[in-house]
């Protein structure tokens, strides 16, 4: 006699507890054994019978935000941002912004303006990186004053100055070094329309360069 168990991998083979080859003939005890042995053998490798295959859980994955202020913007206007040239976001208030798609540490992000607003020129500093182990809330985006085709005053130096280097810092705001017989800096608020001293150069030079 003999009594085979196969196991397919699907549960829906098991083996037959008795062969179609004896039938008719009383199985011996010893010949019971065997064919349940078998059987528990096929259920054992389905899992029992009574689950399917157990699989790993994949831990979830941590995702950051990727964001930064507006400043600058008239009132009524709007403007259009992307990150990595999607996720469109349209700002219509200066303060905070949040882009909706969050993204993985070690992913970089790139900001770009889809739509300027109406009459302002616009820029960003801080709009490119990687995002790592958290959220991206530093990136600067600013507006200048709305184009009437005219000027507008600003607000004065606190030391006047000519032959000086005026540079865009990341912050927004624009560093003023030099100038004449000055080694006397200031920074200029374009927010509040401000001035403000800094620390002064070593040695004072004018018709020099800045490089950021």
């Amino acid at each position: 006699m003999l009594v085979s168990a196969t196991n397919t991998g699907s549960c829906s083979n098991r083996p037959a507890p008795y062969s179609a080859g004896f039938s008719g003939r009383v199985f011996s005890r010893f010949a019971k054994a065997i064919a349940f042995i078998g059987l528990t053998l096929g259920l054992s490798a389905c899992g029992g019978g009574g689950g399917g295959s157990g699989s790993a859980t994949v831990s979830g994955i941590s995702s950051y935000t990727v964001g930064g202020t507006l400043s600058g913007l008239a009132a009524g206007n709007s403007i259009t941002v992307a990150n990595n040239g999607t996720d469109n976001t349209i700002l219509s208030a200066n303060g905070a912004f949040t882009f909706s798609a969050k993204l993985t540490s070690g992913t970089s992000y790139n900001l770009s303006i889809v739509t300027l607003p109406v009459g302002q020129p616009c820029t960003y500093t801080y709009g490119a990186g990687t995002v790592s182990v958290a959220n991206v809330t530093n990136i600067n985006l600013f507006c200048g004053p709305a184009s009437v085709n005219a000027w507008t005053a600003a607000g004065s130096l606190i030391t006047g100055r000519y032959s000086h280097t005026a540079t865009l810092l990341p912050s927004g705001l624009v560093l003023v070094a030099g100038g004449g017989l000055l080694a006397s800096a200031e920074l200029y608020d374009p927010v509040t329309n401000t001035w403000a001293a800094t620390g002064s150069l070593t040695t004072a030079r004018y018709t020099h360069t800045a490089t950021l």
